[in-house]
C-alpha cells in the first residue's frame, strides 16, 4: 500500500494470476469498480483494498482459503456477499452497503 497509485484496475491484469496469495493495494487513489477476476484468484488468502476510491459492488470471491478482506473507507454499494468459512476479518466499514 501507500504507493501513490490511481487509476482503475482491469480484469485483464488479474486473468492469468492463477498463483496469488496476497493483494495489498490500500491507501492509494484507486477507483471504478473492483475487478470480477478476483473471482478466479482461487489461492487468495488476504485482499486489502481500504481507502481508495472504489465503487459499485464487492464481486464474489471464490477463495476457499481466504482470511482476511479489508475494503474499508470506500464507495462500494450493494450487499456483502457470502464468503468462505475461513474468513476470519472482514473490514467493510465507510462503504455504502445495505
Amino acid at each position: 500500500g501507500d504507493n501513490y497509485l490511481s487509476g482503475t484496475i482491469s480484469d485483464n491484469f488479474f486473468n492469468n494470476m492463477k498463483v496469488l496469495y496476497d493483494i495489498e493495494l490500500s491507501n492509494n487513489k484507486l477507483e471504478g469498480t473492483l475487478p470480477n477476476a478476483f473471482s478466479n484468484l482461487r489461492l487468495l488468502y488476504v485482499i486489502t483494498l481500504n481507502n481508495n476510491l472504489f465503487t459499485g459492488t464487492m464481486p464474489v470471491l471464490n477463495s476457499k482459503l481466504i482470511e482476511r478482506i479489508d475494503i474499508s473507507n470506500n464507495f462500494i454499494t450493494g450487499t456483502i456477499p457470502k464468503f468462505s468459512n475461513t474468513l476470519a476479518h472482514l473490514y467493510a466499514g465507510g462503504n455504502y452497503f445495505q
